[in-house]
């Protein structure tokens, strides 16, 4: 059988409607409603229907400048086996999209009716505004944390996770975590196979579950300023089947090794060699997630010896390679 055959068992369609505004990230909204239509694409109905609603509908303009024609909201006429999903922005779209009454009542009346409702990115500040976060665990991207921590009291904002399910409520951290979420939501629909099936459809190698962190250490040190490290990290990720020393490291930007080590650990918060083996391992994880076998991880992040890489393995992250491979497969979507 293949990957076109495969039926979706499925008798009714569900709609997913999305909310969005003036300067909001296509992104957002374009790599959930993929998600979504390929699941349609494998089924022999259709499983969802997606739906753009704004204000006063219309085209909108987004960030990168793309127009959508969109369905004017107050139009929607939501179900019990809707829905609602309302994406982010920029700072300046979302002060000017949390002004809209229309679209935060809209938000509301989704809440009261919808079988799901929720948001990608910075989006949960319509929710917030809405009313609809107070008692609620949200993900959020990383740099609306604190805000939300400020506007929404009331609200627990989880900075670790891709994505947060509170009961009926869906959140996502940044823009690509909104794939992640859309997967998950088509796994509580229908199973894992049929959520593998649409990730192979689009391409997604591996679908990251809720609990996994925002960041990795790649992430994190290539949003380091120090001009002086510049392309290190990229340097390092391309040699981490031979770890190279901290001379190697210090050669490469110019410096003597003392001095490398002492403004590494400024630029850091950590010694370079501390570093670089939480970058292999960080890649590790990755491997691993895209169904890998400790066998074949170990040597491509620099281990020779398979019971080595095991012990660093568990003492970065509190388990095995064998049991973090099995929890990626079957993660839930809380």
């Amino acid at each position: 059988m293949t990957l076109f055959d495969y039926i979706l068992p499925m008798a009714i369609t569900k709609r997913i409607v999305f909310l969005t505004y003036t300067g909001a990230e296509l992104l957002d909204l374009s790599g959930p409603m993929s998600v979504f239509n390929a699941a349609s694409q494998i089924s022999e109905i259709g499983a969802y229907k997606c739906v753009v609603a704004s204000a006063k509908g219309g085209l909108i303009t987004h960030s990168c400048g793309a127009q959508l024609n969109t369905l004017p909201i107050r139009s929607i006429r939501f179900r019990t086996t809707d829905t609602a999903l309302v994406i982010g922005a920029l700072l300046e779209p979302v002060n000017q999209a949390v002004k809209l009454d229309v679209l935060t009542l809209a938000l509301v009346r989704a809440a009261k009716q919808v079988e799901r409702y929720g948001s990608i990115c910075s989006g949960s500040f319509l929710l917030g505004a809405a009313g609809l976060l107070d008692g609620k665990t949200i993900a959020t991207h990383w740099a609306a944390h604190s805000a939300h921590e400020h506007l929404f009291r009331k609200t627990t904002v989880d900075r670790d996770s891709l994505y947060v399910r509170d009961d009926r409520l869906w959140t996502s951290a940044g823009v690509t975590t909104g794939i992640d979420m859309a997967l998950a939501m088509i796994e509580e629909d229908f199973d894992s196979n049929v959520k593998s099936q649409v990730a192979k459809l689009l391409v997604v190698y591996s679908h990251r579950p809720g609990s996994q962190s925002q960041f990795s250490d790649v992430l994190i040190a290539q949003s380091r300023t120090d001009s002086r490290f510049t392309g290190l990290v990229d340097w390092l990720r391309q040699r981490l089947d031979r770890p190279p020393q901290v001379d190697e490291m210090a050669d490469y930007v110019n410096m003597s090794p003392r001095s490398f080590s002492r403004k590494f650990k400024t630029a850091f918060d950590t010694s370079p060699g501390k570093f670089l083996e939480r970058l292999r391992l960080d890649r590790a994880r990755e491997l691993i997630e895209c169904g890998e076998t400790t066998k074949v991880v170990a040597p491509k992040i620099g281990f020779s010896s398979q019971a080595a890489f095991r012990s660093a393995f568990k003492g970065a992250y509190g388990v095995t390679p064998n049991h973090h491979s099995a929890m990626s497969k079957s993660s839930s979507p809380a």
